[in-house]
């Protein structure tokens, strides 16, 4: 852990000092999900180096080096497309080719899916069976003009407010609060306290 937080620092505190750029499209995914990572080279490649390879770490430690494929007609764009990563933070940087300055680094994170958008239907035949066992109705959106016709009228509730009591309109509250205030002051005094 200490030696990934010194790295992280070091490469943070020394700015863009590489010659390449490493890019992800964005830094969380699901499981499951493909991860496309672009190294680009805007100062064109080194010469004499013929891969590009992205080295990929997991926060157990774990590392995976991996080749990068050439984008298409391009001399200086690379990509590498990850399928089925476990789940967890990772730190990936460009490992070949050598370069003298400081090699560009990316974090990404792969997160568990999401229990409540897994199953986005409904279940209607749950609902049908919580409606028959409370005496309900399940409705639609389609019966919804039904439905109002259905509801039964409400029956007036009549709310009776209590007559406030009022605390501070009563002698012997005030009293008691001035005689509060009273004897801490006369024990303070007696106690040499400010």
């Amino acid at each position: 852990y200490w030696g990934q937080m010194i790295r992280y620092l070091c490469r943070s505190r020394l700015g863009d000092t590489s010659d390449a750029l490493l890019t992800v499209d964005r830094e969380r995914y699901r499981v499951g999900e493909s991860v496309s990572i672009r190294a680009e080279f805007p100062g064109g490649m080194p010469t004499g180096s013929k891969d590009v390879v992205v080295t990929l770490e997991h926060e157990d430690g774990t590392r995976r080096h991996v080749t990068a494929q050439r984008v298409s007609l391009s001399e200086d764009r690379f990509q590498v497309v990850l399928d089925d990563l476990p789940i967890g933070s990772y730190h990936a940087w460009l490992s070949a080719p050598v370069s003298a300055k400081m090699p560009p680094g990316i974090d990404f994170r792969v997160e568990p899916p999401d229990a409540e958008s897994a199953a986005v239907r409904a279940k209607v035949e749950v609902m049908q069976r919580a409606a028959e066992r409370s005496g309900g109705e399940l409705g639609n959106v389609r019966s919804l003009e039904s439905l109002f016709a259905k509801l039964p009228e409400g029956t007036q509730v009549p709310v009776e407010a209590l007559p406030p009591i009022g605390l501070w309109n009563r002698w012997p509250i005030l009293l008691l609060v001035i005689g509060l205030l009273a004897t801490e002051w006369m024990l303070r005094k007696w106690a040499g306290l400010p």
